[in-house]
């Protein structure tokens, strides 16, 4: 399943996130010595089956002409040069006011329609469940989902913001919003 899962991470049109969910998930899984490089391997291989086979049409449409490494390493070499933020931390203001600065033409502010308040609400919980599990010395999975939203906004640090790149984390977000709601209702009865 982790294969299939990294394989359509890698089809959101951007091969560098896989990188960022495997070298945080394998270190994860080093610090509870549970890293097992042959089924990492197999995920790996797995993931690049799944994510080849989203561009099996392409590959028909092209008579059996396209190379999926090819296209991979262009698409990866045309975010390095193409994909540069007006400034640091542009999708982090985005996510947190959803307004960001255009790189092109009088670089006006935008907003962005699909934004909702939960947004910065759930990020701001995941910095509050991580503080308390770390200072628990509580690592498990829980501080993991609480740990990727704030690690991936480090990881989008310099790239250009766009929403899209947050259909990754926004599950870990709600994930962990509802999470803390329901600790803190079992906690204190039904008030909120």
């Amino acid at each position: 399943m982790s294969g299939i899962v990294l394989g359509l991470f890698a089809g959101t049109k951007s091969l560098t996130t896989p990188v960022f969910f495997i070298l945080l998930l394998s270190f994860y899984q080093w610090y509870k010595k549970e890293f097992n490089l042959k089924t990492l391997m197999k995920q790996i291989i797995i993931g690049g089956i799944v994510f080849s086979f989203l561009y099996l049409q392409s590959f028909i449409q092209r008579g059996g002409l396209f190379n999926i490494f090819f296209f991979a390493l262009k698409t990866i070499k045309y975010r390095i040069v193409h994909n540069v933020t007006s400034f640091p931390g542009a999708s982090l203001v985005l996510f947190l006011t959803s307004y960001f600065q255009t790189w092109w033409g009088k670089r006006e502010f935008l907003s962005v329609a699909t934004w909702t308040i939960f947004w910065p609400i759930g990020l701001g919980l995941c910095l509050f469940q991580l503080k308390k599990n770390i200072k628990k010395k509580l690592i498990n999975a829980k501080s993991l989902f609480g740990a990727v939203p704030i690690l991936y906004f480090f990881y989008l640090g310099i790239q250009a913001p766009f929403p899209r790149y947050f259909l990754l984390v926004l599950p870990f977000l709600y994930l962990n919003f509802v999470y803390v709601v329901v600790n803190h209702v079992k906690k204190n009865g039904t008030r909120i």
